[in-house]
């Protein structure tokens, strides 16, 4: 190997001229970068290892001059993902009343950054103390990478700043500021939270105008639940591997919250409501059941009712075995049909295509205390016999007792169905609700968040017939 050494395609920057570098810089260090890379290649293939080790020290060099320096060379390089804080990543325009040269950052590309997965980077799950059945992370949030208002100080120096509007109270060169990973994550959830317990606070709900005779004050296991109900897979508009990607798993939890599907209101009807509880005494003892009995519209094509159960379990004694203290269970059905909870389904027997002999639903979980199901609602049938008509359960006999079928049609009279939950085991009390309240006058609380086509009338759900009574 007798190839000539040759410098980077633009001089090196001190950093803080790196970080605020112009769309091209890092293209250019990128050509230079692949040149050297070759010449490396071929210094090992030649065994020629001091000249191999004298490029790589040229390499690292060129690497820490990336924008906005940091030492991956993937930032603007060409053929891949542009994230972050690349000006490439920004549409940028000249505003009008501006007579200079300059442009502004004003939206992020598409395709700037890949909101439909969860990063590399980010920490996955399950837990190690129940074999994998616990399901964590809860639920994740955007965090690859944000663009915001830059609170930072100018003393502080850079932080990936993008060009700002001239008339804005911020300074033009670093108004906006591109962070990644748990801190803007964390903001996103807290934000989030905040608005979530204002819509309660404020007396939204239940109907979808500000009421203040509404005003409730959320528990921390209601803010829960109904996060969890917001949330479906950061694929929900995409397909992975040809089908969409189900939730939950051990990479996103229950998925990307999205308040927009689960807040009512008045003047933004939706096409299914949501009913919430904030149960504050619980059960005392065990095997003990609240049933809520629901009206479920049957006139929509294909009515379905999602369920999550949430509650603050007591603190575990150190080297337990045992992962739930208190252990509540959540069950939907309409009598006929029993929901599958936290998609515990029964495996399923290949020569009958059913589920395995001795499998019985529900499966009851003992791990966490986050429960949710979507229950599909069967049809209900109105039957035309020769003698009488008759409501039937998914299908009409062809014969029987009020003689032979003359016509079959699908019912729209509202159908019943039962959310209940089950104290399988209560040992103490809890020890706050989430604002620091102490409980240990009660035993255990919990909450539910449901979304589905409940039977409203004037323009709210129909209440649920509440009762409570031992065993399942």
């Amino acid at each position: 190997y007798n190839g000539a050494f040759t410098g980077p395609a633009v001089p090196y920057l001190e950093e803080a001229a790196c970080c605020n570098s112009t769309p091209g810089y890092n293209t250019a260090l990128q050509v230079s970068l692949d040149g050297y890379t070759q010449q490396y290649q071929s210094a090992i293939g030649f065994g020629q290892l001091g000249k191999a080790g004298e490029i790589q020290r040229l390499i690292d060099g060129i690497k820490g001059k990336f924008y906005p320096c940091r030492s991956q060379p993937h930032c603007c390089g060409s053929g891949v993902e542009s994230p972050s804080c690349c000006p490439s990543s920004y549409a940028a325009v000249r505003l009008p009343w501006d007579l200079s040269t300059t442009t502004y950052a004003t939206e992020v590309r598409k395709g700037a950054y890949d909101s439909h997965r969860v990063v590399d980077t980010s920490a996955r799950g399950p837990p190690s103390d129940s074999e994998g059945a616990r399901i964590k992370p809860d639920f994740v949030a955007p965090g690859s990478w944000l663009v915001g208002a830059n609170g930072r100080p100018a003393a502080g120096g850079p932080h990936c700043g993008l060009p700002g509007r001239r008339d804005a109270i911020f300074d033009e060169a670093s108004s906006l500021v591109a962070m990644g990973g748990s801190s803007v994550a964390a903001a996103v959830m807290a934000g989030t939270v905040a608005l979530l317990r204002q819509y309660f606070v404020d007396g939204w709900y239940p109907r979808g105008a500000k009421t203040p005779s509404d005003s409730l004050a959320p528990t921390s296991a209601l803010i829960k639940a109904v996060l969890v109900l917001a949330s479906a897979s950061v694929a929900d508009d995409e397909t992975v591997g040809g089908a969409p990607k189900t939730v939950p798993d051990a990479n996103q939890g229950w998925g990307r919250p999205n308040l927009q599907r689960v807040l009512y209101f008045a003047d933004q009807p939706s096409a299914q409501r949501v009913w919430y509880k904030d149960e504050r005494i619980g059960f005392y003892v065990d095997d003990w059941v609240h049933s809520y009995e629901f009206l479920i519209d049957m006139s929509v094509p294909s009515p379905t009712l999602t369920v999550v159960l949430a509650y603050t379990d007591p603190e575990g004694a150190p080297g337990s075995s045992e992962v739930l203290v208190n252990d509540l269970d959540l069950n939907v059905t309409d009598g006929r049909t029993i929901s599958i909870v936290n998609n515990r389904a029964c495996p399923i027997d290949p020569f009958t295509n059913g589920p395995v002999k001795g499998c019985n639903l529900p499966i009851s979980d003992r791990v966490n205390n986050v429960e949710k199901t979507t229950f599909a609602l069967p049809p209900w049938l109105k039957c035309t016999y020769v003698k009488a008509t008759a409501t039937e359960y998914k299908e009409c006999a062809s014969t029987g007792t009020y003689g032979a079928l003359l016509k079959q049609e699908r019912s729209a009279d509202p159908a019943s169905v039962f959310v209940k939950v089950r104290s399988y085991r209560v040992v103490k009390p809890c020890t706050g609700d989430g604002f620091f309240k102490e409980c240990t006058t009660r035993k255990q609380a919990y909450s539910l968040a449901a979304q589905g086509d409940f039977l409203t009338r004037n323009g709210e759900v129909v209440p649920p017939i509440f009762s409570s009574f031992r065993g399942s």
